[in-house]
C-alpha cells in the first residue's frame, strides 16, 4: 500500500488533519476508531496522537505524518 493522504476530523475542537491513510506498522487502513485527538488503527489498535504530528503513542518512531489542515492553508 502507498501512504495515500486522507483528511480526518478529530471531533474535538472540530480540527481536521491531513495524514497518511495507512498504518506504518502493518499497512492497515488507519481511518478507523477515532477518539478525541487519538486515531487508532483498526488492526492492532496502535494509537496515534494527532497533536504530535500523528506520532504513535507506544512506538514514537512511527508516525502517520498528521498536520492540521489550517496549518496547510495560506
Amino acid at each position: 500500500q502507498s501512504s495515500q493522504a486522507q483528511q480526518v476530523n478529530s471531533g474535538l475542537a472540530s480540527k481536521t488533519f491531513d495524514l497518511d491513510r495507512y498504518c506504518p506498522h502493518a499497512n492497515a487502513d488507519s481511518s478507523i476508531l477515532r477518539a478525541d485527538m487519538t486515531l487508532r488503527c483498526g488492526v492492532h489498535y496502535w494509537g496515534f496522537d494527532l497533536v504530535k504530528n500523528g506520532q504513535c503513542i507506544a512506538h514514537p518512531d512511527e508516525t502517520l505524518n498528521a498536520c492540521p489542515v489550517s496549518d496547510l492553508e495560506w
